[in-house]
């Protein structure tokens, strides 16, 4: 039986109740979940599995193998060739040696929080990039003043955007996104206590479509926490679980920096 976004997404809330802003971003999720997406994280998946497993490739005319390990080799070879431009921040009508302090400063922090690892590392941004077409990074605030901005890779199949979008920004940017993690309950309950108090569990519903997920739903091990962004009004939303519990709310001049970028 096919469901529509609103459809799918009341199926899996079941007699939850959640606010407005939360119900727009799950209807957005399962947008992207009867659409598109769903096939491209397949795709992907797949891609991944090839990797993972090694194959082998053979000329037409029978008489040569190539190693199963040749095409990753080749991937990382090209990756290896990649860095990071160096960057000077000018043209801001300030003395030539302030721009330099701050060109300087702002290359510490990106060190300190080891951007360069998180872009050209294993699975990394650029990995992602090369092997799925996208790579997508998250910063945020770090945990001591001497690393002040942490940053972390997001995997592609855990983003949604608006499906009129080509991206996070540039053309046609998106005007809504979610980044959802998946933890572990323990883990979960320990970052954000609230979810436990109120009995929070599950994965976000929207993301998934099979019957055969339904199990996951109501997992007791399993709890997703969904951070939703809507650029063209500034709100910013935190909910989590198969109850779209809404954590926390931002709009206006309280709405942060939508932290993802390509």
């Amino acid at each position: 039986m096919g469901y529509s976004s609103k459809e799918l997404v009341k199926k899996q809330l079941g007699d939850n109740q959640t606010s407005e802003i939360v119900q727009s971003f799950l209807w957005m999720i399962a947008d992207n979940t009867l659409g598109s997406k769903s096939k491209r994280d397949e795709k992907n998946k797949l891609i991944k599995e090839l990797f993972d497993e090694g194959f082998e490739i053979h000329d037409p005319s029978g008489t040569k193998k190539i190693g199963s390990k040749v095409l990753q080799q080749a991937m990382w070879r090209v990756m290896s060739k990649v860095k990071f431009l160096d960057s000077t921040i000018h043209g801001t009508q300030k003395d030539e040696n302030v721009e330099r302090l701050v060109s300087e400063g702002v290359s510490t922090i990106a060190d300190r929080g080891g951007l360069g690892g998180i872009m050209r590392g294993k699975c990394g941004v650029f990995f992602n990039a090369f092997m799925y077409g996208d790579g997508f990074i998250f910063f945020g605030k770090g945990e001591t003043d001497k690393n002040p901005v942490k940053y972390r890779v997001l995997n592609n199949e855990d983003i949604y955007f608006d499906n009129f979008c080509n991206g996070v920004r540039g053309t046609r940017p998106a005007n809504k996104m979610c980044v959802i993690y998946q933890y572990d309950k323990e883990e979960a309950y320990e970052l954000y206590p609230e979810l436990e108090e109120k009995g929070v569990c599950g994965r976000i519903p929207g993301t998934y479509q099979l019957s055969d997920k339904d199990i996951d739903r109501e997992n007791d091990n399993i709890l997703e926490v969904a951070w939703g962004w809507n650029r063209s009004k500034k709100q910013h939303v935190i909910f989590a679980g198969s109850q779209g519990y809404e954590l926390d709310f931002f709009e206006k001049e309280e709405y942060p920096v939508t932290p993802v970028s390509i």
